[in-house]
């Protein structure tokens, strides 16, 4: 039992560097932008980091949680990296009227959503066969 706390935890912290190494590319990436030289814009910039730092971070959370076994904070977790791929989709096609651009921009979410979905469902069979 103990050693999976200490799993568990240490996904836990792996998931926050990871959120926090995120924030500081973005960070990085916003002050050393120019309009003029780069042709992409900036949230492509974003999409690309939050698809290199938030999805493998969604992912350890999501294994630390199933390692604890706590189903009800899995799922809360599924639900709102779900809510926030619609959310990402739906303002994006409202500010750019391009549908491909906003699931490019929603994949990452997607992808953690999808994830963190089997973990859910994996969790929750072992816990009826129990």
């Amino acid at each position: 039992m103990k050693h999976k706390k200490i799993i568990s935890m240490l996904l836990f912290s792996v998931s926050g560097a990871l959120l926090v190494c995120f924030s500081a590319k973005t960070i990085a990436d916003y002050i050393t932008y120019a309009h003029t030289v780069n042709g992409a814009p900036f949230m492509l910039w974003i999409a690309v980091n939050a698809f290199c730092f938030i999805t493998p971070a969604t992912v350890a959370a999501s294994a630390g949680l199933y390692i604890r076994q706590l189903t009800r904070v899995l799922f809360i977790v599924t639900a709102v990296l779900a809510g926030l791929t619609a959310l990402m989709v739906i303002i994006l096609m409202l500010l750019h009227h391009a549908l491909a651009d906003s699931i490019l921009y929603g994949i990452p979410f997607a992808l953690s959503t999808l994830i963190s979905s089997i973990f859910t469902a994996v969790s929750r069979c072992q816990k009826n066969k129990a």
